[in-house]
């Protein structure tokens, strides 16, 4: 099953409308309903989607080219109104200038995303308007992704594991030293297991009085036998 990123509902792949391209756990897909609640999406799907369904569309030709295209001068009108900062925003829109190219895709089925598709967003005010508007304000956010928190995570693990105190010490220990605190670690685990077992048995619950009395007779066991190495060694 694959997750949508809009609606974060999991999907089966059969159910997608559309081929499941290789290598999915590393895109990100947003499902048919969402793409059509959010029609510009379509838009940025036919520039930046996992490639094989963009189809450009080319301009019908033909008529009066004074009805279908307006005079420079009805396009300067039109854009400086209502004011000349709206008209700079707009001619920056990267939105606009995608849809002004003509190409389209097929607008059916759930939408695959490649790796950093998001920073190729138009951010213009109108943009992060429109996206606001939508809810869909996170898709400005790249570390939002699910790329992101795979490493995240990894990260997060290889970090855990180099700073493991355990680990750390056996590291700098020989062979033998190194059997030795295993075997110490399961045989005073396996005591442990039985002196709780104990309590559990009987019913009785265990107070910290209990735990540090199990730990005082550990020390003097071992004592006991260190004391017992050095008076054979003599």
């Amino acid at each position: 099953m694959i997750q949508c990123v809009v609606c974060e509902d999991w999907l089966h792949g059969r159910h997608l409308g559309c081929v499941v391209p290789d290598c999915v756990e590393l895109q990100e897909m947003i499902c048919e309903s969402c793409m059509n609640k959010n029609p510009f999406l379509w838009t940025y799907a036919a520039h930046l989607a996992v490639p094989g369904a963009a189809v450009p569309v080319k301009e019908e030709t033909g008529g009066d080219s004074n009805t279908d295209v307006p005079n420079k001068e009805e396009q300067v009108d039109d854009v400086i109104e209502p004011s000349c900062k709206r008209s700079r925003e707009e001619s920056s829109c990267r939105l606009k200038e995608l849809q002004e190219t003509g190409q389209k895709r097929v607008q059916s089925g759930a939408v695959f995303w490649p790796s950093a598709w998001r920073s190729k967003l138009c951010s213009c005010s109108t943009c992060q308007e429109r996206l606001s508007e939508a809810d869909l304000s996170f898709l400005f956010d790249e570390s939002d992704t699910v790329l992101a928190y795979e490493k995240k995570g990894k990260n997060n693990e290889q970090k855990e594991q180099g700073h493991d105190p355990l680990m750390s010490a056996l590291d700098n220990l020989n062979r033998v030293q190194q059997l030795e605190i295993i075997h110490g670690y399961n045989d005073m685990k396996t005591e442990l297991k039985d002196f709780l077992q104990r309590f559990a048995s009987e019913g009785k619950v265990v107070t910290p009085d209990d735990i540090r009395q199990f730990f005082e007779q550990q020390q003097s066991r071992k004592r006991r036998r260190v004391d017992a190495g050095r008076f054979y060694c003599t």
